[in-house]
Protein backbone atom coordinates (compact mmCIF):
# COMPACT_ATOMS: atom_id res chain seq x y z
CA UNK A 1 0.00 0.00 0.00
CA UNK A 2 1.12 3.35 -1.32
CA UNK A 3 2.14 6.06 1.77
CA UNK A 4 1.68 9.81 2.08
CA UNK A 5 4.99 10.90 3.26
CA UNK A 6 5.58 14.12 5.65
CA UNK A 7 8.95 15.37 5.70
CA UNK A 8 9.89 18.35 7.29
CA UNK A 9 13.33 20.44 6.66
CA UNK A 10 15.07 21.87 8.91
CA UNK A 11 16.41 19.37 11.49
CA UNK A 12 15.17 15.89 9.33
CA UNK A 13 15.87 16.45 5.81
CA UNK A 14 18.62 18.96 6.37
CA UNK A 15 21.65 18.63 8.67
CA UNK A 16 23.40 20.49 11.12
CA UNK A 17 25.18 21.73 8.23
CA UNK A 18 22.19 22.93 6.01
CA UNK A 19 22.78 20.04 3.43
CA UNK A 20 21.01 17.09 2.49
CA UNK A 21 22.74 13.63 3.35
CA UNK A 22 23.03 11.20 0.44
CA UNK A 23 21.43 8.72 2.21
CA UNK A 24 18.57 10.79 2.49
CA UNK A 25 18.36 11.62 -1.62
CA UNK A 26 17.87 7.76 -2.15
CA UNK A 27 15.24 7.22 0.29
CA UNK A 28 13.05 9.56 -1.31
CA UNK A 29 14.05 8.29 -4.60
CA UNK A 30 13.46 4.88 -3.59
CA UNK A 31 10.39 5.55 -1.93
CA UNK A 32 9.17 7.57 -5.18
CA UNK A 33 9.83 4.22 -6.96
CA UNK A 34 7.78 2.39 -5.12
CA UNK A 35 5.15 4.40 -5.47
CA UNK A 36 4.53 6.41 -2.11
CA UNK A 37 3.87 10.37 -2.04
CA UNK A 38 6.56 12.61 -0.84
CA UNK A 39 4.99 16.00 1.20
CA UNK A 40 7.30 18.67 2.55
CA UNK A 41 5.70 19.88 5.75
CA UNK A 42 7.65 23.16 6.47
CA UNK A 43 7.64 25.74 8.73
CA UNK A 44 9.57 27.84 5.51
CA UNK A 45 7.24 29.72 3.08
CA UNK A 46 7.04 29.09 -0.56
CA UNK A 47 10.35 30.73 -1.44
CA UNK A 48 12.38 29.57 1.29
CA UNK A 49 12.73 26.26 0.01
CA UNK A 50 15.59 26.11 -1.52
CA UNK A 51 16.25 24.37 -5.04
CA UNK A 52 17.99 21.61 -3.75
CA UNK A 53 15.36 20.32 -2.05
CA UNK A 54 12.68 21.08 -5.34
CA UNK A 55 14.84 18.60 -6.96
CA UNK A 56 13.97 15.68 -5.45
CA UNK A 57 10.46 15.62 -6.95
CA UNK A 58 8.28 15.78 -3.99
CA UNK A 59 4.46 15.62 -4.76
CA UNK A 60 3.26 18.40 -2.35
CA UNK A 61 4.33 21.01 -0.59
CA UNK A 62 2.98 22.53 3.28
CA UNK A 63 4.37 25.67 3.54
CA UNK A 64 4.33 28.45 6.06
CA UNK A 65 3.52 26.14 8.78
CA UNK A 66 0.38 24.71 7.34
CA UNK A 67 -1.56 28.54 5.71
CA UNK A 68 -0.20 27.21 2.17
CA UNK A 69 -0.72 23.40 1.08
CA UNK A 70 -0.29 22.72 -2.61
CA UNK A 71 -0.02 18.99 -4.33
CA UNK A 72 0.90 17.92 -7.87
CA UNK A 73 1.26 21.74 -8.38
CA UNK A 74 -2.44 22.76 -7.24
CA UNK A 75 -3.15 24.95 -4.36
CA UNK A 76 -5.11 23.18 -2.01
CA UNK A 77 -5.46 25.59 0.71
CA UNK A 78 -4.34 29.20 1.74
CA UNK A 79 -5.15 31.21 4.67
CA UNK A 80 -3.46 34.33 5.04
CA UNK A 81 -2.78 36.74 7.87
CA UNK A 82 -5.28 39.72 8.96
CA UNK A 83 -3.59 43.07 7.77
CA UNK A 84 -5.00 44.82 10.21
CA UNK A 85 -3.69 42.33 12.83
CA UNK A 86 -0.12 42.17 11.14
CA UNK A 87 0.26 46.15 11.50
CA UNK A 88 -0.70 46.01 15.41
CA UNK A 89 2.48 42.96 15.41
CA UNK A 90 4.70 44.73 13.91
CA UNK A 91 3.64 47.73 16.38
CA UNK A 92 4.10 45.34 19.32
CA UNK A 93 7.55 43.84 17.96
CA UNK A 94 9.45 46.84 17.24
CA UNK A 95 8.05 48.12 20.78
CA UNK A 96 9.94 45.21 22.35
CA UNK A 97 12.91 45.10 19.75
CA UNK A 98 11.81 42.25 18.45
CA UNK A 99 13.43 41.66 14.91
CA UNK A 100 10.57 40.10 12.20
CA UNK A 101 10.12 38.60 8.78
CA UNK A 102 6.81 38.55 6.92
CA UNK A 103 6.80 35.89 4.92
CA UNK A 104 4.61 35.91 1.77
CA UNK A 105 4.37 33.18 -0.95
CA UNK A 106 7.01 35.04 -3.47
CA UNK A 107 8.55 37.25 -1.12
CA UNK A 108 9.77 37.43 2.40
CA UNK A 109 9.88 41.37 4.64
CA UNK A 110 12.81 41.71 6.88
CA UNK A 111 13.21 43.93 9.55
CA UNK A 112 16.55 45.60 10.09
CA UNK A 113 16.87 43.80 13.41
CA UNK A 114 16.32 40.01 11.73
CA UNK A 115 19.65 40.97 10.34
CA UNK A 116 21.11 42.46 13.11
CA UNK A 117 20.34 39.09 15.50
CA UNK A 118 21.06 36.83 12.60
CA UNK A 119 24.58 37.87 11.87
CA UNK A 120 25.36 37.95 15.24
CA UNK A 121 24.94 33.95 15.19
CA UNK A 122 25.47 33.41 11.46
CA UNK A 123 28.26 34.29 8.85
CA UNK A 124 27.52 36.38 6.40
CA UNK A 125 27.84 33.78 2.98
CA UNK A 126 25.09 31.60 5.34
CA UNK A 127 22.25 34.05 4.24
CA UNK A 128 19.93 34.53 1.12
CA UNK A 129 20.08 37.67 0.31
CA UNK A 130 18.54 37.34 -3.28
CA UNK A 131 16.53 40.61 -3.65
CA UNK A 132 13.61 39.02 -5.50
CA UNK A 133 12.68 37.07 -2.88
CA UNK A 134 14.32 39.05 0.26
CA UNK A 135 13.10 42.17 0.58
CA UNK A 136 13.41 45.20 3.28
CA UNK A 137 9.75 45.25 5.09
CA UNK A 138 9.37 49.20 4.14
CA UNK A 139 8.72 47.42 0.77
CA UNK A 140 5.66 45.89 2.43
CA UNK A 141 2.40 47.90 1.67
CA UNK A 142 -0.39 47.11 4.36
CA UNK A 143 -3.23 45.26 2.57
CA UNK A 144 -1.64 44.66 -0.20
CA UNK A 145 0.72 41.50 0.25
CA UNK A 146 -0.36 38.58 1.19
CA UNK A 147 1.13 37.30 4.47
CA UNK A 148 0.72 33.88 5.85
CA UNK A 149 3.38 33.59 8.83
CA UNK A 150 5.25 35.71 10.79
CA UNK A 151 8.86 34.68 12.08
CA UNK A 152 10.46 36.63 14.99
CA UNK A 153 13.83 36.88 16.49
CA UNK A 154 14.72 38.63 20.16
CA UNK A 155 18.04 39.11 21.49
CA UNK A 156 16.71 37.29 24.81
CA UNK A 157 14.18 35.79 26.39
CA UNK A 158 13.45 38.64 28.34
CA UNK A 159 12.22 40.41 25.25
CA UNK A 160 10.34 37.55 23.86
CA UNK A 161 8.39 37.22 26.81
CA UNK A 162 7.31 40.83 26.93
CA UNK A 163 6.65 40.67 23.30
CA UNK A 164 4.27 37.35 23.47
CA UNK A 165 2.55 39.07 27.01
CA UNK A 166 1.20 42.05 24.69
CA UNK A 167 -0.29 39.91 22.91
CA UNK A 168 -2.26 37.50 25.11
CA UNK A 169 -5.57 37.94 24.85
CA UNK A 170 -5.39 37.63 20.11
CA UNK A 171 -7.32 34.44 19.95
CA UNK A 172 -6.84 35.26 16.37
CA UNK A 173 -2.90 34.45 16.07
CA UNK A 174 -0.49 31.90 17.74
CA UNK A 175 2.42 32.33 18.96
CA UNK A 176 5.45 29.54 19.37
CA UNK A 177 8.99 29.74 20.58
CA UNK A 178 11.22 27.41 19.29
CA UNK A 179 13.49 25.57 22.55
CA UNK A 180 16.43 26.52 20.48
CA UNK A 181 18.18 29.27 19.94
CA UNK A 182 21.57 30.69 18.29
CA UNK A 183 23.62 32.23 21.13
CA UNK A 184 21.42 34.14 23.19
CA UNK A 185 18.68 35.00 20.34
CA UNK A 186 15.25 33.42 20.63
CA UNK A 187 13.60 33.08 17.79
CA UNK A 188 9.39 32.26 17.25
CA UNK A 189 6.70 31.75 14.45
CA UNK A 190 3.00 33.61 14.76
CA UNK A 191 0.72 31.53 12.68
CA UNK A 192 -2.92 32.41 12.27
CA UNK A 193 -4.90 30.02 15.46
CA UNK A 194 -5.63 26.78 14.61
CA UNK A 195 -2.95 26.90 11.67
CA UNK A 196 -0.42 24.27 11.38
CA UNK A 197 1.60 21.13 9.82
CA UNK A 198 -1.36 18.65 11.18
CA UNK A 199 -4.49 21.22 9.86
CA UNK A 200 -2.02 21.56 6.61
CA UNK A 201 -2.07 17.42 6.24
CA UNK A 202 -5.65 17.18 6.37
CA UNK A 203 -6.32 19.58 3.82
CA UNK A 204 -4.07 17.81 1.39
CA UNK A 205 -5.24 14.40 2.36
CA UNK A 206 -8.94 15.06 2.01
CA UNK A 207 -7.61 16.86 -1.61
CA UNK A 208 -6.57 13.23 -2.08
CA UNK A 209 -9.28 11.61 -0.85
CA UNK A 210 -6.59 9.35 1.20
CA UNK A 211 -7.11 7.84 4.69
CA UNK A 212 -5.06 8.93 7.30
CA UNK A 213 -4.14 5.53 7.99
CA UNK A 214 -1.92 5.95 5.05
CA UNK A 215 0.28 8.67 6.78
CA UNK A 216 3.60 8.31 8.34
CA UNK A 217 5.72 11.97 9.53
CA UNK A 218 9.12 12.49 10.17
CA UNK A 219 10.04 15.65 12.44
CA UNK A 220 12.32 17.24 15.19
CA UNK A 221 10.73 20.02 16.44
CA UNK A 222 7.64 21.33 18.70
CA UNK A 223 5.95 22.79 15.66
CA UNK A 224 6.05 18.92 14.28
CA UNK A 225 4.41 18.00 17.27
CA UNK A 226 0.81 18.03 15.48
CA UNK A 227 1.59 16.77 12.57
CA UNK A 228 3.25 13.62 14.49
CA UNK A 229 0.69 13.04 16.61
CA UNK A 230 -1.84 13.34 13.57
CA UNK A 231 -0.38 10.93 11.34
CA UNK A 232 -0.66 6.94 11.82
CA UNK A 233 3.23 6.67 12.20
CA UNK A 234 5.09 10.02 13.74
CA UNK A 235 9.03 9.76 13.89
CA UNK A 236 10.97 11.94 15.69
CA UNK A 237 15.01 12.26 14.52
CA UNK A 238 17.03 11.52 16.90
CA UNK A 239 18.43 15.13 17.41
CA UNK A 240 14.57 16.21 17.99
CA UNK A 241 13.39 18.15 21.01
CA UNK A 242 12.52 15.75 24.52
CA UNK A 243 8.86 16.72 24.24
CA UNK A 244 8.61 15.26 20.55
CA UNK A 245 10.29 12.00 21.20
CA UNK A 246 7.88 11.57 24.17
CA UNK A 247 4.75 11.84 21.77
CA UNK A 248 6.63 10.00 18.47
CA UNK A 249 5.52 6.79 17.38
CA UNK A 250 9.66 5.87 16.85
CA UNK A 251 12.50 7.49 17.10
CA UNK A 252 15.30 7.29 14.18
CA UNK A 253 18.83 8.73 13.89
CA UNK A 254 19.79 12.21 13.15
CA UNK A 255 20.08 13.43 9.30
CA UNK A 256 23.51 13.17 10.00
CA UNK A 257 23.63 9.70 11.20
CA UNK A 258 21.09 8.65 7.75
CA UNK A 259 18.11 8.94 9.87
CA UNK A 260 15.43 9.14 7.47
CA UNK A 261 17.01 6.32 5.47
CA UNK A 262 17.26 3.72 8.11
CA UNK A 263 13.26 4.80 8.94
CA UNK A 264 12.32 4.59 5.64
CA UNK A 265 13.78 0.55 5.48
CA UNK A 266 12.25 0.22 9.45
CA UNK A 267 8.82 1.03 8.09
CA UNK A 268 9.03 -0.64 4.70
CA UNK A 269 8.77 2.37 2.97
CA UNK A 270 11.71 1.20 0.57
Amino acid sequence: MSKFIFIDIDGTLLNEERAIPDSAKKAIRQAKEKGHKLIVATGRSNRGVIPEIRELGFDGYIFSAGAVVEYKNQTVYKKTMNPDLIQTLIKSMEENEIGYILEGYKQVYYDPRFLEYLLQNMPLEDLDSDSSRFQPVSSYKHGEHDIFKIAFFAKDVEHSKAFEATMQDCTEIFIFTHQHVLGDMVNGEITNANINKASGIKHLMKHAKKPMANTISFGDSLNDLEMIQLTQTGVCMGNGTQALKDVADDITDSPADDGIYKAFVKHGLI
